[in-house]
């Protein structure tokens, strides 16, 4: 009997003569006591069938079973584009624009497209890190931590993140609202008092209450020179029309020569090697002549848009804008508004 764990064949038991006893069936306890007890035992025990504890009892089979393959996260590039389309709906294009720039930049430093639950708080750190090894400021690094934050608490409001209830950016911005606040240089807004000093100036009063001028009707010094200059205006804008017209004058003269040799080779009885090459000699003279007409003409136009552009700005202070209206007949004028 020194064993801890005796068998059943060292106790040296008459198992025929045993009427009181009791049987564990994985802590189901059967109780005999006397022989009748113990017949109707062995009748249940014939209809259970096999008895004995399981070689695997549930609780073991289970604490041994294999793991489960556990299920996968979504990829962080999805996560993101999910969170971006949400942004641009909610923000700016300048606010979305920033927000998907810092994201790029987190996603290019980290070197891969991960599963989002793969990203924990060393991985946020060691982007800290390297971003402060760039020699980022503050602002700018903070920032950056920003937008990645509000990627996870997207992520973590839809339960796209599961490694953590936290968020890995918490903790790491490196300047609190009020410390950016406090070195943000923005505009603050006027004062009563500002305003009143720059609408009840004196200076301004004055300014307000001066009559409009019209240097048409007046005559101050500078009224001359504007007339002056949009006389020579006038006259520069004609000169270029008149030009324009005196040039394609000899343009058409010299193309109308070269067609007319042209032809008059194409008829004449000379050899036709050497008609086809003057024919060619004419042709190629055309095209230089019609090139260099279409770039006088391009030239021409310019600076006639130029003194016109002169006139009318000049003729504001002179006679008004005469030459930007035009008159069209009622039946020309669609119903678009202009």
């Amino acid at each position: 009997m020194g064993s801890k764990n005796p068998k059943l064949e060292d106790l040296n038991l008459d198992l025929g003569a045993i009427r009181r006893y009791e049987i564990d069936l994985s802590r189901g306890i059967l109780k005999a006591d006397g022989e009748a007890d113990h017949r109707r035992l062995l009748e249940a025990i014939e209809k259970i069938g096999p008895w004995g504890l399981p070689k695997d009892p549930p609780r073991r089979a289970a604490a041994e079973a294999p793991p489960s393959a556990t299920l996968k996260s979504e990829m962080l590039s999805s996560v993101a584009e999910k969170w971006l389309a949400e942004r641009r709906q909610k923000n700016g294009a300048r606010t979305v624009y920033m927000k998907e720039l810092h994201y790029k930049d987190f996603q290019r430093r980290i070197a891969k497209d991960v599963e989002i639950d793969s990203i924990t708080k060393a991985v946020m750190v060691g982007y800290k890190s390297a971003c402060l090894a760039a020699g980022q400021k503050a602002k700018t690094i903070d920032n950056k931590l920003l937008s990645i934050s509000d990627l996870f608490k997207y992520a973590l409001a839809h339960g796209l993140y599961n490694a953590s209830p936290v968020s890995p950016v918490s903790g790491l911005f490196m300047q609190t609202k009020s410390e950016r606040l406090a070195k943000a240089e923005s505009y603050k807004p006027f004062t009563d008092s500002d305003i009143k000093a720059i609408f009840e100036a004196e200076a301004y009063k004055a300014g307000m209450a001066e009559p409009e001028q019209d240097f048409s009707a007046t005559g101050q010094n500078d009224v001359p020179k504007y007339v002056a200059a949009l006389d020579h205006a006038r006259d520069n804008r004609q000169f270029e029309i008149e030009l324009y017209w005196k040039r394609a004058t000899y343009f058409w003269g010299l193309i109308t020569a070269t067609f007319a040799g042209y032809f008059a080779i194409l008829s004449s009885g000379t050899a036709i090697v050497e008609r086809d090459f003057l024919a060619f000699i004419l042709a190629c003279i055309g095209c230089v002549l019609t090139f260099a007409w279409f770039m006088v003409d391009k030239g021409s136009k310019q600076w006639q848009a130029n003194w016109e552009a002169h006139v009318d700005m000049l003729e504001d202070k002179v006679t008004g804008p005469s030459t930007r209206r035009c008159c069209v007949p009622k039946a020309r004028i669609s119903s678009r508004e202009f």
